[in-house]
């Protein structure tokens, strides 16, 4: 048998924010002027948690953070917003600090990394996570005149890892409940789920995987 074999179940999270996509200061500043952003104080070094969490508490449904200040907006509208106005950050979902980090301030929807999807409907980050019901949503900002954002739902999906872009959109998988654990859909395709030296493999006819030693002999 494989030396080591540790089934990873994930706890229970209610909420959290998620990473949507690198804006650039000129279109945050325009929504800001037109008052279509909400400045918020924070006193925290976590700018992009604290903006988050500080945005949902208020009701708003996105945040958009900078580490310059830092800075803290909230709005609940996206009307405007196009491919041009979508800047690259890393695969990881971090901006550069001169860029302004979008984010769902709330959502039950993990963020797992970016690659071009295939969008297939228009409409907006939050309703588009709202509308999936299977395993795996994905965002992608359209180009101008109109703008906003595409929409795609899948049950699997293969992550290959991008540096996020207007590109490169974003991917995320839900959480399946299984008791009072939750574990990843299809989790084994997405890279560096586990410590290394572990490796993600699927559990034969569940949604699960294992964090398995390849280095180990089989007995």
């Amino acid at each position: 048998m494989l030396a080591l074999a540790l089934l990873l179940l994930v706890t229970v999270r209610a909420s959290g924010s998620a990473f949507v996509a690198c804006l650039n200061q000129t279109r945050v500043m325009e929504m800001l002027a037109s008052d279509a952003a909400t400045p918020i104080y924070l006193n925290s070094v976590d700018t992009v948690k604290a903006c988050s969490a500080a945005c949902a508490a208020d009701k708003f449904t996105y945040s958009l953070a900078s580490d310059i200040d830092p800075t803290c907006l909230c709005t609940s509208i996206l009307d405007g917003i196009t491919s041009e106005d979508v800047v690259t950050g890393w695969m990881n979902g971090v901006c550069h600090p001169e860029d302004y980090t979008l984010s769902i301030a709330t959502t039950s929807w993990l963020f797992m990394g970016c690659q071009p999807p295939p969008g297939t409907e228009r409409m907006s980050p939050d309703d588009c996570l709202s509308s999936c019901e299977q395993g795996w949503a994905a965002l992608s900002p359209l180009p101008p005149p109109k703008g906003g954002w595409s929409c795609h739902c899948a049950p699997t999906a293969r992550l290959t890892g991008f540096n996020c872009s207007a590109e490169a959109g974003t991917w995320y998988t839900r959480l399946v409940p299984s008791g009072r654990t939750l574990r990843i859909l299809r989790a084994q395709v997405v890279p560096g789920l586990c410590p290394v030296p572990l490796t993600a493999c699927s559990v034969k006819d569940t949604d699960g995987w294992e964090c398995i030693d390849s280095r180990g002999e089989l007995g």
